[in-house]
């Protein structure tokens, strides 16, 4: 048993070690934010999902929630809600943007948006994350789509880290604890999103070279590029602790 708590230890030591202090720090204080405005919903009963979408009686595929999605006009950042007629296994997802007026102005993207035909060069916002739901409301997974999918430009790695940084929702509308929660839950999956980025370069460098007929950030065949289950709890714990081990 000692060996394998041992070999536990080692492996998120391990998650860690590329991690800087700094950086550690900020996922570590936003893993608390986290917590807490879930707590706070939970003394009612409430969850972020039932937060979010109070007053909705049904959720209906293929529907934003809201219907003009929630955007915060001084940062630049948007995100909403929807679920897919076609992904029975899970109740819907929130999708994050970094629009035009919030990305940094020194970074320049690769290539446009797919978005409309011809793709508009304009159009250069991008998608941070997809943060799934399961049927009975947790969170309980991250996924990137395909760049056609997202209707989002291509970044380079490098970059993307930079415009993950700016995602922040201020206002309170139409809920101040989900604006808060998930501003500080993109923060707090950092690095497991930037290795999603990494993930979906792969895929497509495969998928490009497979089929270098179609441009592969707009290859329809393909939808969701990479993606990974996650514990919110389990995950902050881990955190913590990782902060503990350094502190040390």
């Amino acid at each position: 048993m000692a060996k394998v708590e041992s070999n536990k230890a080692s492996k998120e030591v391990q998650k860690f070690q590329d991690v800087d202090n700094e950086t550690l720090l900020s996922m570590h204080e936003s893993a608390k934010n986290v917590l807490y405005w879930q707590s706070i919903l939970a003394k009612k009963n409430d969850s972020v999902i039932t937060e979010f979408l109070r007053g909705v009686s049904e959720v209906k595929t293929d529907q934003f929630y809201p219907e003009d999605t929630v955007e915060d006009e001084e940062t630049g950042c948007q995100f909403y809600f929807h679920a897919h007629s076609d992904r029975p296994e899970e109740y819907g997802h929130f999708h994050t943007y970094v629009m035009e007026a919030g990305l940094p102005k020194d970074i320049i993207a690769v290539a446009p948006s797919t978005f409309g035909e011809p793709s508009d060069p304009d159009r250069t916002h991008c998608h941070i994350i997809a943060i799934g739901i399961k049927k009975d409301g947790t969170i309980d997974s991250l996924f990137t789509l395909n760049h056609w999918s997202s209707q989002e430009a291509k970044y380079a790695l490098e970059d993307l880290e930079k415009i993950l940084d700016c995602f922040d929702i201020t206002h309170a509308h139409p809920s101040y604890p989900v604006n808060r929660w998930i501003s500080s839950f993109i923060k707090m999956y950092k690095l497991e999103i930037l290795e999603l980025y990494k993930q979906r370069e792969t895929l497509l460098y495969a998928l490009q070279t497979s089929e270098p007929d179609i441009t592969a950030m707009a290859n329809e065949n393909v939808d969701v590029t990479s993606k990974v289950s996650i514990s919110i709890e389990a995950y902050a714990l881990e955190i913590q602790q990782e902060v503990i081990r350094r502190s040390n």
